[in-house]
């Protein structure tokens, strides 16, 4: 007897969606749905729409930045229609450049991923101070609690903010891309964290990233944007190859198999080197 296995529950979609930043349009016509236990990659080039399209799927308002059609849906509801609480009850939404006004220590920073949580009456819970700690750990910077965050150096504070994230602990997680400031082996070990939660706790987690070769190492699914539009969205063999990159990023690339994990990986071809 056959077992019919049920599809992934979709939580958050974006359908038709364009947009602009004053008379500038910067998404064209997007469509894409993301369900529970994705570890989703989103690349294109600088300007290509990735940060406005995960600003859009956060609901996070921006003045200048309009929806001109179609919509956002978390859970079959326009994204924003929930209050500011309720999505962040849902959605962890981490923007690049992201800084605070004042020197909070390190863990009273992170505790502020748990505000959606709170009711109000007391500052943190127990609770809120454990999964702050945990968070902390997760990120690699548990030494760092009683730290002021002026004190950090660019690469501390990225994870900060990343443990903060962890903190919130949503079932939607959208970071924008979290490892600036971080060396290579931080940023593999946060990865490689990010993808077992994202596993282990059924997360959906959209993330788009600088280094497109990580790609390929940890994503189950690439979203590549070109110039406001979805060039390419799929399984990392159909979308992580020299000709959809070449056309996303304006460059000839040569495509090889990383000798270790066995995916694909690129390199700027050898007549483009040093133009």
């Amino acid at each position: 007897m056959s077992v019919i296995q049920q599809a992934p529950k979709v939580l958050l979609s974006a359908n038709e969606l364009s947009a602009s930043y004053g008379k500038t349009e910067v998404l064209h016509s997007v469509n894409a749905q993301f369900a529970a236990g994705e570890f989703i990659c989103v690349l294109g080039q600088n300007g290509s729409g990735k940060s406005t399209f995960l600003t859009l799927l956060s609901g996070l308002e921006v003045p200048s930045l309009k929806v001109k059609g179609g919509e956002c849906l978390l859970s079959g509801k326009p994204v924003r229609d929930y209050s500011t609480k309720e999505r962040a009850e849902l959605i962890t939404f981490l923007p690049q450049n992201e800084s605070y006004t004042w020197n909070y220590s390190v863990l009273e920073a992170v505790c502020m991923g748990r505000y959606a949580r709170s009711t109000g009456l007391v500052t943190y819970t127990e609770e809120d101070d454990r999964c702050a700690r945990e968070a902390l750990s997760m990120a690699g910077i548990a030494h760092l609690e009683q730290r002021y965050i002026f004190e950090l150096s660019g690469g501390e504070m990225q994870s900060v903010l990343i443990a903060r994230a962890l903190a919130q602990n949503t079932q939607i997680m959208l970071l924008d891309e979290p490892f600036t400031f971080l060396d290579v082996g931080k940023s593999d070990s946060l990865i490689r964290q990010l993808k077992s939660i994202c596993k282990k706790q059924n997360k959906c987690l959209l993330m788009s990233i600088h280094d497109i070769n990580l790609a390929p190492l940890y994503a189950d699914r690439i979203l590549l944007f070109s110039e406001g539009k979805v060039l390419a969205d799929g399984k990392v063999s159909e979308v992580f190859t020299a000709e959809n990159l070449g056309k996303a990023y304006g460059f000839n690339f040569t495509q090889y198999e990383h000798p270790v994990y066995h995916v694909p990986q690129v390199c700027v071809s050898e007549n483009q080197m040093g133009n």
